[in-house]
């Protein structure tokens, strides 16, 4: 199966937010690893979960000049926008962001 430029390989593993795939780049020949997950229903969860833990923690209107919920799509852009910033040996880079709107999936691709 191949996404854009990259053949599937092999399965490695899921987490809490999808699954993780050994992908081959066939214009640089270099393996990389392929996260593929609906991240916003991830990030929905964990916005879900935070909410729940205030609403148990606060009784009544929230408290003059609280901050409004973020929304979890702009989390997930500027999470995004840092990766790709980060260039450290110790850091696993972020090579490419294939978001998927039709299916509501993104995918990252990482060394």
């Amino acid at each position: 199966m191949f996404v854009n430029q990259y053949l599937v390989v092999k399965y490695l593993g899921r987490g809490a937010c999808g699954k993780v795939f050994l992908c081959l780049n066939t214009n640089d020949l270099r393996l990389y690893a392929m996260k593929l997950g609906h991240l916003v229903r991830c990030w929905m969860q964990a916005v879900r979960k935070v909410d729940l833990e205030a609403s148990q923690q606060q009784q009544g209107p929230p408290a003059p000049g609280a901050k409004p919920r973020r929304n979890p799509m702009d989390d997930l852009r500027r999470e995004i926008q840092i990766m790709r910033q980060m260039k450290h040996n110790n850091i696993v880079m972020l090579s490419e962001v294939i978001d998927d709107p039709a299916g509501s999936k993104l995918l990252l691709v990482m060394e």
